[in-house]
């Protein structure tokens, strides 16, 4: 499934746990392919020279740490009420 695939289903009005079931995923399979994909654009944009290797090692050590923490599996920017780390 491409990305613009799950955008086009989402604006459908399906829910994430919904496709990544039809798709046969578990929701920590999903969790897990939505982290390898931020990963990869992260590295792609430190090779494009939009932001710096460590900035990059940054956003991918609090990726990881939100997903090994449990924490809703929530990828994005931390909202009112949480903390920024």
């Amino acid at each position: 499934m491409t990305t613009d695939e799950l955008k086009a289903e989402l604006q459908q009005g399906k829910k994430i746990f919904d496709i990544a079931k039809e798709k046969g995923l578990t929701m920590e399979q999903l969790r897990q392919k939505l982290l390898e994909a931020k990963i990869q654009a992260i590295q792609q944009a430190v090779k494009d020279g939009k932001i710096s290797q460590d900035k990059a090692q940054k956003m991918i050590q609090r990726l990881q740490n939100a997903l090994q923490g449990g924490k809703s599996g929530r990828f994005g920017p931390p909202t009112s009420g949480s903390q920024a780390q």
